[in-house]
């Protein structure tokens, strides 16, 4: 994951590819991007808030990795801190959640799990 340096990686929430600041190369694997999907009446509008952002922890230790940020993919629109859709005429709402994550010097090679709460309010 590191070649000992910091930086970050970005997971775009649209097509899931990724991309390392300089110092970081990616693992392999097919990455990809979180999805929810939920259902409501037609042409209303959602919007999504976000919990706290998640640390993430290695399986088998207790090494960290940091999210910076969550971005939601690109069908969702934004004004300020308002992230919004509206429904399509199906009845099902979409959204793929990509992240910054924060890689510290000389971190450990592994797996890294760990969790994230996105709230989707009617109006």
């Amino acid at each position: 994951m590191t070649n000992g340096n910091a930086g970050t990686v970005f997971l775009d929430p649209n097509d899931a590819s990724r991309t390392a600041s300089a110092g970081i190369t990616l693992a392999g694997g097919t990455p990809s991007a979180g999805r929810f999907i939920g259902v409501g009446d037609p042409r209303r509008f959602v919007i999504i808030f976000r919990g706290t952002l998640p640390v993430l922890t290695r399986v088998g230790g207790d090494e960290t990795l940091t999210i910076n940020a969550l971005y939601p993919d690109a069908s969702w629109g934004r004004i300020g801190n308002l992230t919004f859709k509206r429904i399509p005429d199906d009845g099902i709402v979409a959204l793929d959640v990509g992240a910054e994550l924060e890689i510290p010097e000389n971190a450990t090679p592994g797996i890294y799990q760990g969790e994230y709460e996105v709230i989707i309010n009617y109006l």
